[in-house]
């Protein structure tokens, strides 16, 4: 129970990664609960917002909410996240705090529980951690692989890409980026168009005074 507290803390401390790396280490199962051989964005994400309130109620319920306002701040999550590390014994040095260092021990620990340490020397190479990490990511993925022929369709893609953020995330910067370019366009036509009317001007106005 404390470990799955503590890594759920983490989980939910994240922040500036990709959705789908943040859920590595506690990922949920995702279905098709329509029945319609394919998960779709709509059901990804439902599935994934349902998990992330469930791990955040649980979080709630076990205390870490201190001001009980029903939600948990970031310092909130980062405080009961120490909480549990130093009841774990992840503060190595007894000081009543957590360091950074005392932080990367823990999670390499957590690790090893996992089963990184593929050469059982106590240790998680670099190598591992990649190979632990890509293992993790394929296994999510497969989920979405709904036909079982060890490749993800189009249609399939979807759902994993809303997991990501990596389709609405394109469709937003695609659109303000179009407006935003098309906008440039339009006002440098109009700055021509103005430079070029004004110069036929003064180029009329003088030809018309050469005349008089």
């Amino acid at each position: 129970m404390r470990i799955t507290i503590i890594a759920t803390t983490v989980l939910l401390t994240l922040a500036g990664t990709a959705q789908a790396n943040r859920l590595l280490m506690n990922p949920p199962s995702i279905s098709d609960t329509d029945g319609d051989g394919v998960i779709s964005a709509a059901e990804a994400s439902a599935q994934i917002e349902a998990f992330r309130d469930a791990k955040m109620a649980e979080l709630i319920a076990a205390g870490a909410d201190s001001d009980g306002d029903g939600s948990l701040s970031k310092n909130e999550r980062r405080d009961y996240s120490e909480q549990q590390l130093l009841s774990a014994g992840a503060d190595a040095d007894a000081d009543g705090t957590i360091s950074k260092s005392e932080r990367r021990a823990y999670g390499e620990q957590q690790l090893i529980a996992a089963g990184a340490d593929v050469d059982g020397n106590g240790e998680v190479t670099r190598e591992e951690r990649r190979d632990f990490r890509d293992s993790q990511r394929e296994a999510f993925k497969s989920q979405f692989d709904t036909n079982g022929d060890g490749e993800l369709s189009v249609a399939e893609r979807e759902g994993l890409n809303a997991v990501r953020g990596k389709g609405s995330k394109g469709s937003k910067g695609n659109k303000g980026g179009k407006s935003k370019r098309g906008g440039s366009r339009g006002g440098d036509s109009a700055r021509s168009g103005a430079q070029g009317d004004s110069g036929e001007g003064r180029r009329s106005g003088r030809g018309n005074r050469g005349n008089g």
